[in-house]
């Protein structure tokens, strides 16, 4: 229908891009959804999966090896790179967590996550209807977590762990 509304309208936009995530279940899929895209007049696009071991707050209950074998595509064209060989954390080893200083993800009930990956509420660095945005950007929380990436005087040394301390993606200075 949308490409029909372009045709209709002349228009080169909205670009559609059909973005299959591949995985072990649906690989061998990935040239009929390329065709399947292409006679609907759509880019097509892959993207590899992720086992959400990125996410610092969640509990699968089984090991990353088992989520490897159960959901790894076995073309490795299709898998992320730090899905291959040894596995080493933290996964991102020369860059430290640029959420801490340019994003904040604020839920439909006003609670405030210094990412995306986090799931659980009680890793909350504040809550927009009771504290203002300043409040909570320059918060304690959010004060200790930036300076286990960037030292900084006067970080609150009350604060002993935030979710920040347990995520595994980004390498931490020396001193944490």
């Amino acid at each position: 229908m949308l490409n029909s509304i372009k045709k209709q309208l002349k228009s080169e936009t909205p670009i559609i891009v059909w973005k299959l995530m591949v995985n072990k279940y649906n690989e061998h899929e990935v040239e009929k959804a390329r065709k399947m895209a292409e006679d609907l007049g759509m880019l097509f696009m892959t993207d590899e999966i992720t086992l959400c071991d990125l996410i610092p707050d969640a509990d699968f209950g089984e090991t990353l090896e088992k989520r490897k074998n159960d959901w790894l595509p076995k073309n490795d064209k299709y898998v992320k790179s730090i899905y291959l060989g040894e596995y080493t954390y933290p996964i991102n080893q020369n860059s430290i967590c640029n959420q801490l200083f340019e994003n904040l993800i604020v839920n439909w009930d006003g609670k405030v996550f210094p990412c995306c990956w986090l799931t659980n509420e009680d890793n909350a660095f504040g809550d927009l209807s009771k504290e203002s945005f300043e409040e909570v950007w320059h918060g304690e929380k959010y004060q200790y977590a930036r300076s286990m990436f960037i030292p900084r005087d006067g970080a609150p040394k009350n604060i002993k762990n935030t979710i920040c301390s347990a995520c595994k993606n980004f390498k931490k200075n020396d001193t944490f």
